[in-house]
C-alpha cells in the first residue's frame, strides 16, 4: 500500500508538511482516515493502561490441592512404572511423561471428552519420538493418570 501511496504522491507533496497534509485529506477517503486514527488511539491508550506489572496467573495444577512432596514422588513413580508396562518409551523422559500426565489431567477435569476420546487424545499426544502407542494403550495410560496423577 505505501509503495501504491508514494507511486501516486506528487513529489512537491514531500518538501512541505502542509502540502502533504493537504494531499492526503483530498486523495484519502475519509473514512479510512478516520478508522486508522481511531485504531491508533486504541492501541495507544491499552498500551499505556497499566503502570503494575500483572502477576502471572496459577496453572490449574498449581492451585489442586498438591501432595506433599514425597507423596506425589511415589506417586510419579508409580505412574512411570505403569507407563513402562505400556511402552518403554513412554517413560524414556520422565519430566516429559509427567507433563503429558498432567495434560491428560487437564482434559479429565475439563468434562468435554467422553472415554473414547480421552483414549485417542493420550494415545495422539504421547506417540512419536522413542514410542507409538494405540487407543487401547491411550486408554490405560489414561487410568494410570487418573489413578495417580489427576
Amino acid at each position: 500500500m505505501l509503495s501504491r501511496l508514494l507511486s501516486v504522491l506528487p513529489l512537491s507533496a514531500l518538501s512541505s508538511g502542509g502540502y502533504l497534509l493537504e494531499w492526503v485529506l483530498q486523495t484519502v477517503p475519509m473514512r479510512r482516515i478516520m478508522i486508522t486514527v481511531a485504531s491508533v488511539l486504541v492501541l495507544a491508550s491499552t498500551a499505556c493502561s497499566s503502570t503494575e506489572s500483572a502477576e502471572p496467573a496459577k496453572s490449574a495444577a498449581a492451585t489442586a490441592a498438591a501432595p506433599t512432596q514425597a507423596e506425589m514422588t511415589a506417586k510419579e513413580k508409580k505412574y512411570l512404572a505403569g507407563l513402562k508396562k505400556i511402552d518403554e518409551g513412554l517413560a524414556a523422559n520422565e519430566e516429559r511423561a509427567i507433563r503429558r500426565a498432567q495434560n491428560i489431567c487437564l482434559d479429565v477435569k475439563g468434562g468435554e471428552f467422553n472415554d473414547k476420546q480421552l483414549a485417542d487424545r493420550a494415545a495422539e499426544r504421547l506417540s512419536g519420538g522413542d514410542a507409538t502407542i494405540d487407543s487401547a494403550q491411550g486408554a490405560k495410560v489414561v487410568a494410570l493418570a487418573k489413578a495417580n496423577i489427576c
